[in-house]
């Protein structure tokens, strides 16, 4: 298995982030990609790749960052990134949830569209960030257009239906702990549809919590859980999944293995 997104950087793991990685590589997580959403945070994950040889890092600009932002705040935090971004670009998209303001789209999609560029111009894959704008993103998507590298649909809440649209793109799907969820009829339904070659698995921690566990974080080793509930929904033997899906994230990000 391979995390294909995760933030193992964030302040949440401090306290005993190497004791909860050399678990998840007890489960069977082989590597984790850690994904970028501000400045701050990228030395951080430099330092993770320096000191861990399965640690691959994205940095990128998150919706809730920028929605934070003035526009020249944005513009430097741009003119940083494009210094720094050597293997893949974002996280970055578009979020209409609580936690970003409807006001704040215009500098969200200006974040967006300037990342998608620079994926282009770099021809390095994009990590997307997609909550209840997934008509928009694509709409933005297929009018600016992406590079060759292609790139994942992190932590997917969109319908089945879109799925092929996504793919069209060249783009991959990755599910989270949200598929977990005794009541996740519409995600297992996208789970579902994704074609097999395009199928990524994730944690996202510390974030979501699969179903079942208990704490205020999610661990790297819960990996596993998702891996089971995406086997569960495809009706697939669990190693098949976990081994198709870390060879789709290789694939993706040009990974060895």
């Amino acid at each position: 298995m391979i995390d294909a997104h995760c933030h193992l950087d964030f302040a949440a793991l401090d306290d005993d982030r190497e004791r909860l990685m050399r678990r998840a590589r007890q489960a069977g997580v082989r590597g984790f990609i850690v994904s970028g959403v501000d400045p701050d945070g990228w030395n951080r994950q430099r330092d993770l790749m320096q000191s861990h040889p399965d640690v691959y890092a994205t940095f990128g600009l998150h919706p809730w960052i920028v929605s934070q932002w003035t526009e020249t705040q944005l513009n430097d935090g741009l003119n940083q990134l494009a210094n720094v971004v050597e293997f893949a670009v974002g996280e970055t998209g578009l979020d209409r949830s609580r936690h970003c303001p409807a006001h704040t789209l215009p500098i969200q999609e200006a974040a967006f569209r300037a990342q998608l560029a620079l994926a282009r111009e770099r021809d390095l894959p994009i990590v997307l960030h997609i909550v209840g704008a997934h008509g928009q993103a694509i709409e933005i998507m297929e009018s600016d257009g992406l590079g060759r590298a292609g790139g994942m649909v992190h932590s997917y809440s969109g319908s089945a239906e879109l799925v092929p649209r996504y793919e069209k793109m060249g783009l991959y799907i990755s599910f989270s702990a949200g598929v977990t969820r005794p009541n996740a009829h519409r995600v297992r339904a996208a789970a579902r549809a994704v074609s097999p070659d395009r199928i990524l698995v994730e944690t996202d921690c510390p974030d979501q919590i699969p179903h079942g566990r208990t704490g205020k974080r999610n661990l790297p080793e819960w990996l596993v859980d998702v891996v089971h509930a995406l086997s569960e929904a495809r009706n697939e033997p669990p190693e098949t999944v976990g081994e198709r899906c870390a060879q789709n994230t290789r694939r993706l990000f040009g990974l060895e293995g």
